[in-house]
């Protein structure tokens, strides 16, 4: 997937007929955002991958990994991240959710916490807005 093409799947999705009216449901002023997006000017910021993501249906975790393949300068960086990806859509839900759930805990997420954090990302896994699974990105 390509910046633009999640730009076009968050505008579908929300059934919105312009890249303005876009920017205006992602609370981006000043307009130009998308087009500079689109042009390969720029990438989206964090935020906006997050929202763009939820508004196309997509799980914001995958579509954050997403966005650093694509912020990588290193061939071979953006491989690991590919490798990554893809690995997350082949394993499925399942390996995703003990995946995050591995990072959280390295990260320093308190382990009475952890209970609570994994059904969080279990649902958001199980039940993304479209689909019933970790739609595929490639």
């Amino acid at each position: 997937m390509t910046p633009s093409e999640l730009l076009d799947r968050a505008k579908n999705a929300a059934e919105l007929k312009s890249d303005r009216k876009l920017e205006l449901a992602l609370g981006l002023c000043g307009g130009g955002t998308i087009y500079y997006i689109r042009s390969g000017k720029s990438l989206p910021s964090d935020e906006t991958t997050v929202k763009l993501a939820e508004l196309a249906g997509i799980d914001p975790q995958i579509a954050l990994l997403q966005l650093n393949v694509w912020r990588s300068k290193s061939a071979t960086t953006k491989q690991h991240y590919d490798s990554l990806l893809l690995k997350l859509a082949k394993a499925g839900p399942a390996a995703a959710l003990t995946l995050i759930a591995g990072i959280m805990t390295i990260s320093g997420q308190p382990t009475h916490d952890t209970h609570m954090a994994n059904a969080s990302i279990e649902q958001r896994i199980e039940n993304p807005r479209v689909g019933g699974s970790i739609p595929s990105l490639g």
